[in-house]
């Protein structure tokens, strides 16, 4: 399951991140790497998600969050 397919509120484990290059290096750098647990702060479904990883809140893209399995 995609990141983006979570509700508000769940907490998961990130199996995998579908992309290479720098894209996957600068997801890594933020900090999501495979075995990290998220929560989902905000999803609706017309705006970029919030997620809480290691004590800091993130905003990503629904297209890049697509890509990121939990």
């Amino acid at each position: 399951m995609s990141l983006s397919h979570l509700p508000n509120g769940a907490n998961a484990k990130i199996k995998c991140i579908k992309c290479k290059g720098c894209i996957r290096n600068r997801l890594f750098a933020l900090g999501l790497l495979p075995g990290t647990h998220i929560e989902i702060l905000q999803n609706n479904p017309f705006t970029p998600l919030i997620i809480s990883v290691r004590n800091t809140r993130l905003t990503l893209d629904r297209k890049l969050a697509s890509l990121i399995q939990v």
